[in-house]
């Protein structure tokens, strides 16, 4: 990659990337609109969203989403 920032300035990395998804039970269950969980809501109420979570404890659920594709320019930092 080096070599090719020297050679072109900039550079884009392609590699696989695995996104974890957090909710809660709580989350699922709750009754009222207010959701302080890292959903933002989307899960809010649901009973229990689809996919397979891995629950840790009633404040904390997890989920893998599987191997994803991820993109990222990088570029030459300017001297001066």
């Amino acid at each position: 990659m080096n070599r090719c920032l020297e050679r072109f300035g900039k550079v884009w990395v392609v590699q696989p990337h695995n996104e974890q998804e957090k909710c809660a039970p709580a989350c699922w269950d709750a009754e009222r609109e207010e959701c302080q969980c890292s959903c933002m809501g989307v899960n809010h109420g649901s009973r229990g969203p689809a996919g397979r979570w891995k629950i840790i404890s009633d404040s904390f659920a997890t989920r893998w989403l599987g191997a994803r594709m991820a993109a990222r320019l990088i570029q030459r930092r300017s001297e001066g």
